[in-house]
């Protein structure tokens, strides 16, 4: 009599761990693109700064240059700050990509990006052939290694 209570407790047992294994399967393949969907949607909060926050890092006058500043508006209707400096015979152009934080725009051409603006940069680097120069600063080498880092906090 007491195999058919044994059987019973064997296949709920059984059940529980196909079930729990089930659960982890579909964790593991939700949760990450959740988490990075959490993570990268979040509201940047820049707190009381002015209208153009990567102006007065230096003045185009400190080199004596003259700044074109302008706004670009998007196709999909944002704004975004850009300033052109000029000089004659210039030795390069250098276009500056900012963070995550700092949303920003984009011949000899040197590129250059800090933090995911340096990640744009390098993957630009590798496919462009017009871009001659890179400078990247505190960029990651793939997106997978933010979402480990940032997971590891």
């Amino acid at each position: 009599m007491e195999k058919p209570l044994y059987n019973k407790k064997r296949k709920i047992i059984k059940r529980a761990i196909i079930s729990v294994v089930c659960l982890l399967i579909i964790a593991l393949l939700i949760g990450p693109p959740i988490a990075v969907h959490i993570i990268t949607s979040g509201h940047v909060d820049y707190g009381v700064i002015e209208d153009y926050p990567l102006q007065n890092m230096y003045s185009p006058l400190d080199f004596d240059l003259t700044a074109n500043e302008m706004m670009l508006t998007t196709e999909d209707g944002n704004n975004i700050w850009a300033s052109e400096i000029y000089t004659e015979n210039p030795k390069a152009i250098i276009i500056y990509w900012s963070g995550i934080q700092q949303p920003s725009v984009t011949l000899p051409i040197v590129i250059q990006g800090v933090s995911m603006g340096g990640a744009i940069a390098i993957n630009a680097f590798g496919q462009l052939e017009d871009i001659d120069g890179l400078i990247a600063a505190s960029a990651y080498s793939s997106f997978e290694d933010v979402v480990v880092l940032l997971a590891t906090r």
